[in-house]
């Protein structure tokens, strides 16, 4: 079955830490995430430093709706509001430049 998903890529506030960007995002945001109506998963992944090399982002979320209009929905109803309105708590100005990619995808069995 194939579903819809937009993928955000994410950066801190530059006044905060990975962890208390991390936290801020699981334990405040992620609960504003999943009043969306029509969301079928909520992906949050965390990104790691490996060696000396920072990552360009702090994270990257995935929101999966069924359809194209179960997205719809969700983006002209008032919880996405709520979502875009907290987003600048935890990631300040860089929110509206946060690249956005919404994509349909079929699984390919293993």
């Amino acid at each position: 079955m194939s579903m819809v998903k937009s993928i955000v890529f994410l950066k801190r506030r530059s006044d905060m830490t990975q962890e208390e960007f991390h936290n801020y995002w699981r334990e405040v945001h992620a609960p504003i995430v999943l009043k969306l109506p029509g969301i079928r998963r909520y992906v949050q992944n965390r990104a790691v430093k490996i060696g000396d090399r920072e990552p360009p982002y702090d994270g990257v979320a995935e929101v999966w709706f069924e359809d194209f209009e179960s997205l719809r929905a969700a983006v002209q109803s008032s919880a996405w509001q709520g979502v875009l309105d907290d987003e600048t708590n935890f990631m300040g100005h860089t929110t509206k430049a946060a690249p956005v990619l919404t994509v349909e995808e079929d699984e390919i069995p293993v």
